[in-house]
């Protein structure tokens, strides 16, 4: 992450309570916490969305109320020790008060106009500012992440098991709570959230519900059965996780892709043959069509098909396998032109507005 984005450029280290429990490991020390790590592009610019204030706190601090329809505030000392400066105000009952203030005098009594500065019950009490709710801009984020508040790793399953009736599907999921908090912070709606891990799909659900944009990314095959049928029971509206928090309902929608296999394509063939006269006929397609290693000797190899042929299909199939490109697994955005992959002139036009590539037909 320092070499990516810069060490400057890092803001914090998110400390996760992902256990409710203490667990008996050899190590004598239960670990109950795990680590996130918070970087911007350019540190300048970094700004956290504030959260908003808890219900609890309201109900303790925001008490008091003047029934003058500006609803309920709370009270603070308007002055500072360290405040060289100080000045003369008067309450209501004709007592003063020379204080440093932390206003300036024309603030203090364009407050006093407003009836935002508060004297006591009789009017003659150290003068106190209303701070009312309706004002509040929410709480700066902290580094430390509660479980009670954003959901322990235990959630994450749960959340899975309600989704498709088996805890097994995936392993260690994300709560949903968790990836809505970093969220809340960090972007506003309709901004792009990418994960390149995308794993059980929480990174995609999450935003998804949040009315984010978001990009997917996963090279396991279970992103079929698990992280698109997640986000199909996101858009019919299911009800887990985070849904009833920011009220969602369902609806918008998304575009699974694949990658354009084509060396991937050769290690099928050699996976899915059945003995070595067919591993035979595939090598020489294989020659003929996809990208074999720059530094591979064909010759040296055909001549030595005695010993190819006498050991194990499975080694045999693992020795082919070696011999190909991997750079090659599939077709280069660079090379989507080229008439070798005979690529369809639909997939070009998704490619190039997925990419922002200029592209006349």
């Amino acid at each position: 992450m320092d070499e990516l984005f810069g060490r400057d450029n890092f803001i914090a280290q998110f400390i996760w309570q992902d256990k409710y429990t203490t667990t008996n490991d050899k190590q004598g020390i239960s670990s109950q916490t795990d680590y996130i790590l918070c970087y911007e592009k350019k540190i300048e610019g970094f700004l956290p969305n504030k959260l908003p204030l808890r219900e609890e706190y309201v109900k303790k601090t925001y008490r008091n109320d003047d029934n003058d329809g500006k609803g309920k505030y709370r009270l603070v000392q308007m002055y500072k020790k360290k405040n060289p400066k100080s000045y003369e105000v008067v309450s209501p009952t004709g007592k003063t008060w020379n204080l440093p203030w932390n206003f300036t005098k024309e603030n203090f009594e364009q407050m006093d106009k407003e009836n935002k500065i508060y004297w006591g019950k009789k009017g003659d009490a150290q003068p106190q500012k209303k701070v009312y709710l309706s004002e509040s801009t929410g709480i700066n984020p902290i580094n430390l992440l509660l479980g009670n508040d954003v959901g322990f790793s235990q959630n994450g399953g749960n959340e899975i098991e309600k989704l498709f009736k088996n805890r097994n599907t995936f392993a260690y999921p994300k709560p949903e709570g968790l990836l809505k908090r970093i969220i809340e912070i960090s972007t506003n709606e309709n901004d792009l959230i990418l994960d390149f891990c995308l794993g059980s799909g929480t990174t995609a659900a999450v935003p998804h519900k949040m009315n984010r944009q978001h990009i997917g990314i996963e090279q396991m095959d279970y992103i079929e059965n698990v992280s698109v049928e997640r986000l199909k029971k996101v858009i019919s509206g299911e009800q887990g996780g985070i849904s009833e928090s920011v009220n969602w309902n369902g609806g918008g929608s998304f575009i699974y892709c694949e990658l354009m296999n084509f060396n991937q394509e050769a290690i099928d063939l050699i996976q899915n043959s059945k003995d070595t006269e067919e591993l035979i006929i595939i090598w020489d397609k294989i020659c003929e069509k996809y990208f074999l290693n720059y530094d591979l000797d064909i010759h040296k190899f055909n001549n030595n098909l005695k010993e190819f042929k006498d050991s194990e299909l499975d080694k045999q199939k693992e020795d082919l396998i070696k011999r190909l490109d991997k750079n090659q697994l599939y077709v280069n955005l660079s090379e989507i032109d080229d008439k070798k992959f005979n690529v369809d002139e639909n997939v070009k036009r998704l490619n190039k507005s997925f990419y922002n590539i200029t592209y006349g037909f």
